[in-house]
């Protein structure tokens, strides 16, 4: 069955105390029997870098003094929600899906294959934003080894890279974690091709990794998904790219696909990776807030078209259009948000929508989007 898991918000209204605050939405969080979570991702607020570690601690903690027989992964991403003081994505498995504690992460047998769910995984530590991806992925490859799993399994990724365009001496932070990933990445085959990812700029943490792999079952496909409007992020051009790179002859590019399809005889699942306004490999920069939203969700709306299509060639078979199950929205500035809520209740009304302040990886783009999304096929 397609929708073995599924994703819902929970917003924290009241600010206070940040352990009381925890307590109450992960009460909320908990209070049904089924589904069972198995991921939650929180974001909030960190002043310092010793308040980020404190309060990710103390989200794990309260997650985990709850009465479940197995704790789900946690993560927390020093990014403020715009509606309340905290929020919580939090992924579900029915019940009766077997799930299995792994180092760092959480392992479940779907009709999809055997799948991997991580927490948020992070180096605050290390001279440079480099350094610590390359920590991190090394300890991505100990964890996937670990659970007979090889880089390319990693189908979804979500990278959080504090101060993402901040350059020094010309190296912008994004351009580091790219070429630490490229290095990783480079020591694997990818016969799916790339993870559908999203790297996005947060106020906290140095960078966090976050991700889900999967080893399909048989007659499971794991499909790439294009947008014919741009140019693929691994094939962009040098001129794109920021900054410089002391670690290879060249810069590396963003090392993900457009979105990622998994697919199987009744219908797919489409992991919708962060997709902002740009078209080729230019952003359409000097457009604002509410046309670079259009302009996004029209790229999002080509990915679910492209997915469909796709599916009836694998398939030989017809699926109902594909149905958001939710997105999550970046807004650079304050003052862009209720121009963007409007846009998207407008236009998405029935979406559950979390909206998020965070910096986008190009100093012009102001929104960001991702998603997921999933089609299932039409019985005449």
């Amino acid at each position: 069955m397609i929708e073995e898991t599924n994703i819902a918000y929970y917003q924290q209204e009241h600010r206070g105390d940040f352990s009381l605050m925890a307590k109450e939405l992960v009460v909320k969080i908990c209070s049904l029997e089924e589904p069972v979570p198995l991921r939650i991702v929180f974001f909030g607020s960190a002043a310092s870098e010793e308040e980020y570690i404190l309060r990710f601690k103390k989200l794990k903690q309260t997650v985990c003094s709850l009465p479940y027989k197995i704790c789900p992964v946690v993560n927390f991403v020093a990014m403020p929600p715009f509606e309340c003081a905290l929020a919580a994505e939090v992924t579900f498995v029915r019940k009766e899906i077997k799930i299995t504690p792994h180092e760092k992460g959480l392992i479940i047998e779907t009709s999809m294959g055997r799948e991997m769910v991580t927490e948020g995984i992070g180096a605050a530590d290390g001279k440079t934003i480099f350094a610590k991806g390359e920590k991190i992925f090394s300890f991505v490859h100990k964890i996937l080894d670990g659970c007979n799993m090889k880089p390319f399994n990693i189908v979804r990724q979500w990278n959080y890279i504090e101060h993402i365009t901040f350059e020094r001496d010309n190296l912008q932070n994004y351009q580091q974690f790219n070429d630490a990933r490229s290095v990783f990445y480079n020591s694997s085959i990818w016969p799916h091709a790339y993870p559908a990812a999203t790297g996005i700029g947060a106020f906290g943490g140095g960078v966090v990794v976050e991700l889900n792999a999967l080893v399909p079952r048989e007659g499971v496909k794991v499909v790439p998904i294009d947008n014919k409007l741009q140019v693929a992020a691994h094939h962009y051009s040098q001129r794109v790219l920021a900054g410089k790179t002391p670690q290879t002859e060249q810069k590396s590019t963003p090392k993900f696909e457009r979105a990622k399809m998994i697919a199987c005889t009744n219908g797919y699942k489409l992991y919708i990776s962060g997709t902002a306004a740009i078209r080729g490999e230019q952003s359409l920069g000097e457009m604002g807030v509410v046309q670079q939203a259009s302009v996004t969700m029209e790229n999002i709306k080509e990915l679910l078209s492209a997915s469909q299509q796709s599916y009836t060639k694998l398939f030989k078979a017809i699926v109902l259009p594909p149905r958001l199950l939710h997105l999550r929205v970046y807004v650079r500035n304050p003052e862009d948000f209720p121009l963007v809520r409007n846009y998207i209740t407008a236009n998405y009304p029935t979406v559950p929508t979390l909206y998020l302040q965070a910096d986008i990886c190009r100093r012009e783009l102001l929104i960001e989007i991702e998603g997921t999304a999933i089609s299932i096929q039409k019985h005449e």
